[in-house]
């Protein structure tokens, strides 16, 4: 199960780049208007909510408060050049608040951030070590927001390695949690294997994410 946001804005400007940024942390993320709030709110039951602050002072206080208790989370984005739109009384409802003019990526994070204290659970299915991410339930994996296409073998590789960034993996130990135990995998195909994944995920020659440790196997490094 990934976490879905309801993001209640109308100004494309500023949903569009952070719908992408959200969904590259690997949420589930829906753009609403005012009108179609309590729709989405009772068909899509989204554990955090992002909400502008002129929508906030349309809704008022009260329907915050009930948005508040059918979600786990209310986030507040005030326009840029807005100066304290909002009620004392409306913000205290809001879990966190930004400006309009924080970086997508960083708004993005935030969220996950206050998400994980409350819900680790709802995160679980989706790594993130640098800028690579896995999420386990769509089985897909991107770096820079660029897709990689892997198989089956090569996403299994990539999140053992994932689960554990700078630890080293022998190849017997790869080779027992990918292939099992009793497969008749060699070391020089999982060498092979290794060499395609590390070619797909990088960014070039000199960007090593997968490295070689000689005489004891392979780690994912910090990047």
């Amino acid at each position: 199960m990934r976490a879905s946001i309801l993001l209640v804005d109308d100004d494309r400007s500023f949903y569009a780049p952070a719908k992408k940024a959200l969904e590259a942390q690997g949420f589930n993320v829906t753009q609403s208007n005012v009108l179609k709030l309590e729709e989405y709110l009772t068909l899509g039951k989204p554990e955090v909510v992002i909400v502008d602050e002129t929508v906030s002072q349309e809704i008022g206080r009260n329907s915050l408060s009930a948005i508040k208790h059918s979600c786990l989370l209310i986030f507040l984005v005030a326009p840029v050049m807005s100066d304290a739109l909002v009620s004392r009384e409306v913000r205290q409802v809001a879990d966190n608040h930004a400006r309009k003019s924080v970086l997508p990526d960083e708004l993005a994070i935030l969220v996950r951030e206050l998400l994980s204290k409350k819900r680790p659970d709802l995160l679980q299915n989706y790594l993130k070590v640098g800028d690579l991410t896995l999420d386990r339930e769509s089985q897909r994996v991107h770096r820079q927001r660029r897709e990689v296409k892997l198989s089956p073998t090569e996403f299994k590789l990539l999140e053992h390695l994932m689960q554990a960034p700078g630890q080293v993996f022998s190849r017997a130990a790869l080779k027992a949690l990918v292939w099992g135990e009793n497969a008749t995998v060699d070391d020089r195909a999982i060498d092979v294997q290794i060499g395609r994944l590390r070619r797909l995920v990088s960014l070039g020659k000199a960007d090593n994410v997968i490295r070689t440790v000689r005489g004891m196997g392979y780690v994912l490094g910090n990047f």
